[in-house]
């Protein structure tokens, strides 16, 4: 985004900003997209599980976030429509925020499980269309190594912020009803994140990038425009050196969200009370995730994403392992203070790994250049897309899985998947210094 001419308007552009506020406003959008997923994943499950609903059907749950699987659809759209009096990025990011306000306390309003699912799929459908803007706004304004791994620990740790009130604090607090808790909590931040926002006067692009565009649209149907720019974009996914990379995008994660997935099921069926597997997993679980986060940024910056994914992939497995253990024993009442240790230790490494890989992936598209391009929102949401596939589809078979073959083998497969993308991140070279 360019600077605003001569005039008190350009004290306000974003560029000007102090890196740490740049962060902040990244920490604030991401938290706001991090409140329905952690809702599904987390506190969803032990609402089902405690309602008698059987494991597979509880992992079928995660075709609620199916929007985040079809966002690449409607990124072109997040790139070429806005309202420049309002500004490119914040044209989707601003109705996608009251939207979501609204539909949560609805929610509230009528408890039924199948309008709370709806509402948490309208959620997620909100939240897939943010993330392309917030993630275009992001590319938007990092411009060097540092700055890409920093903003990437912030939108790590402001997304994992949000799963930490919507997964684990609000519905610890509000146990006897958390669903009223997390809806009503989710309305508030989206409606607060909303005026927020009102405040901010974002630009929309230079006259040079604008009347381009309009001589473009001039000559070309959008259907013409729309094949163009997903041409370009499948032309250099199926590079040679990309190969590599969106195959570690799509299992750098399995094991790890398999895991995740019925861990809590599994606390819960060994006789732990939900308030605890809430507690454990939804908070300091996720305040764990969170230091790892925040570390794997401050070490990609100093040495690169590549050397941090190896060495805390290979800290992953363990951590695993330490699950496949434990489902070996039998769960005892002393056995809290070793449970939340392995908690921690797990969201600690895949926390690192997940900011080492998200950027990479943002190296990549400045690597393309697609950072200056009109693009920036395609291309970056073709590669998240690829992560997002590989997580939920992982997602989704765990339950059937450990209804198959019981816990003690389940997660020993789910340590198995783990050490994959280790082969494959073998073949990968780091790209930028």
């Amino acid at each position: 985004m360019e600077q605003i001419g001569a005039g008190g308007g350009s004290r306000w552009s974003l560029r000007r900003w102090p890196a740490m506020v740049k962060l902040g406003l990244l920490l604030v959008l991401y938290g706001v997209q991090g409140l329905p997923f952690g809702l599904q994943v987390k506190t969803l499950p032990i609402i089902l599980r405690k309602e008698g609903m059987s494991l597979s059907s509880i992992s079928f749950m995660g075709v609620l976030s199916l929007p985040w699987l079809v966002k690449l659809l409607w990124a072109p759209f997040v790139d070429k429509y806005y309202n420049p009096t309002i500004g490119r990025r914040k044209s989707w990011i601003l109705p996608c925020l009251l939207f979501s306000g609204v539909v949560s306390f609805s929610a509230t309003i009528i408890t039924s499980t199948e309008y709370v699912l709806f509402v948490i799929f309208m959620l997620n459908l909100a939240a897939s269309i943010q993330d392309v803007a917030t993630d275009s706004l992001a590319i938007d304004i990092l411009s060097n190594e540092e700055d890409l791994a920093l903003g990437n620990a912030a939108q790590v740790v402001g997304f994992k912020i949000g799963m930490i009130l919507s997964g684990g604090l609000v519905p610890w607090i509000f146990s006897q009803n958390p669903r009223i808790g997390c809806f009503g909590m989710i309305g508030i931040i989206d409606v607060g994140a909303a005026i927020l926002l009102a405040l901010y006067n974002e630009k929309a692009q230079s006259l040079a990038v604008k009347d381009e565009n309009k001589l473009i649209v001039s000559k070309r149907t959008f259907s013409q425009n729309l094949y163009a720019v997903y041409s370009g974009i499948n032309h250099t996914l199926h590079q040679p050196s990309m190969r590599a990379l969106l195959l570690l995008l799509f299992s750098y994660k399995a094991g790890e969200v398999m895991a995740d997935a019925m861990f809590k099921p599994f606390l819960l069926d060994e006789g732990v009370d939900a308030e605890s597997v809430s507690l454990w997993t939804g908070v300091i679980g996720s305040a764990f995730s969170i230091v790892g986060s925040i570390a794997g940024g401050f070490l990609s910056g100093k040495f690169t994403s590549r050397t941090t994914f190896l060495v805390f992939a290979v800290l992953r497995i363990f951590a695993q392992l330490g699950r496949a253990i434990l489902a070996l024993r039998e769960i005892t009442d002393d056995m809290s203070f070793p449970i939340i240790a392995l908690i921690s230790f797990e969201a600690v490494t895949g926390g690192v790994v997940t900011t080492a890989v998200f950027t990479m992936m943002m190296m990549q598209c400045h690597a393309t250049n697609a950072s200056s391009s009109e693009n920036t929102a395609t291309y970056y949401t073709s590669l998240t897309t690829v992560e997002i596939v590989g997580k939920s589809t992982a997602s989704i078979f765990a339950g059937t899985l450990a209804d198959i073959v019981g816990y003690r083998v389940f997660f020993i497969v789910t340590t198995m998947l783990s050490a994959v993308p280790l082969l494959v991140m073998e073949s990968i070279k780091q790209r930028a210094a």
